[in-house]
């Protein structure tokens, strides 16, 4: 079936780059509130007479708080709305990250890392319901590569800024600049954000009843019952996508949550250890990029085709760092194959 394309008006171009531009940014805002105990435990640990190894418990506690508040905030999402979820759980980081800054005990980091974790994960689901509305099926693909660059961004800038303040002001001032930027984040959250065009008074862009092809039919009501909920859960296909993720994000988080780390005990200080990290980054900014364009004007669509050619590369990318020896830049490059 032909889609009619239908020009949108100049109140909905301003309001739809306004939407995306503060959903962009948020996410960045969540990274930066999110990662940047990553670049610093190296640090934390030789204060405090730690292991590195058990700073690792402390990540632990925060995948493991991120993972269950992926379901809880699912439903929190459709009740209260996108908006409200990002400037909860935006908020509660900030405040957690200025814990972080002053705290002097390995308790208090797992305690309010857990709590960070429960936080963040209002971050993914409330962004991409923030710009759901304001999408059309068939441009998402295109909008949607340059977009999903804004994780990879925020790592750019968290180890840029975080590892500058690192170096010269010490590790509880990684903390702190981070948590100063993301106040205007949340700021920028609270005045321009919006979840659909009928609250600035605009009727609705997308058609409820419209599917194009859609391979999971879900409620699009504001709330749906557990039964609902579970029968989604439970699909094959969600599934096959999840395992495919969870591959996808244990080969990520490895890099994003040890690299500056390894390239530091492979002997680089600690902040060229964080700028070195950024090659994975920037490699991923065009990566995305090009992904989201040959998903819409080469594979049609088709997110498995481009999912199984970004797989290969992946791999391909890890059989370079095995034969990269012990030279930390070169590993830093091959982590760059990897990212894109």
């Amino acid at each position: 079936m032909a889609i009619e394309i239908k020009p949108l008006g100049p109140e909905y171009r301003v309001w739809r780059w306004k939407i995306l531009t503060t959903t962009y940014i948020a996410y960045i805002g969540y990274y930066m509130t999110r990662k940047i105990f990553t670049i610093c435990k190296t640090r934390i640990a030789e204060d405090f007479g730690w292991e590195l190894g058990d700073t690792a418990y402390i990540w632990a506690s925060f995948l493991i708080a991120y993972a269950i508040g992926q379901f809880l905030n699912s439903f929190i999402g459709r009740k209260w709305g996108p908006r409200v979820i990002l400037l909860g759980g935006l908020g509660i980081s900030i405040v957690c990250n200025t814990i972080f800054g002053f705290s002097n005990s390995f308790e208090n980091f797992i305690l309010f890392m857990f709590i960070n974790g429960l936080a963040q994960a209002s971050g993914w689901p409330g962004c991409i319901g923030g710009i759901s509305r304001w999408l059309r099926n068939y441009e998402r693909g295109t909008i949607m590569g340059v977009w999903t660059t804004n994780h990879i961004i925020a790592n750019i800038i968290y180890k840029s800024v975080g590892g500058f303040l690192l170096a010269s002001m010490g590790w509880r001032w990684s903390f702190f600049g981070m948590t100063l930027l993301t106040l205007f984040v949340w700021a920028l959250i609270l005045i321009w954000q919006k979840d659909r065009p009928e609250d600035v008074g605009l009727p609705p862009i997308i058609d409820k009843e419209e599917d194009y092809g859609q391979a999971i039919k879900a409620s699009q009501e504001d709330h749906i019952s557990v039964s609902e909920y579970l029968r989604v859960a439970f699909n094959p296909l969600i599934f096959i996508m999840g395992v495919a993720y969870f591959s996808v994000k244990f080969l990520r988080y490895a890099l994003d949550s040890w690299l500056p780390s390894f390239l530091n005990i492979q002997g680089l200080p600690v902040d060229q250890a964080s700028y070195y990290s950024m090659i994975f980054d920037i490699t991923g900014v065009v990566g995305t990029i090009v992904a989201g364009y040959v998903l819409d004007r080469w594979f049609r669509g088709n997110w498995a085709g481009v999912c199984f050619v970004c797989s290969i590369g992946t791999i391909l990318g890890y059989v370079a760092v095995m034969y990269a020896g012990v030279n930390p830049i070169l590993i830093a490059f091959c982590f760059g194959i990897v990212g894109f």
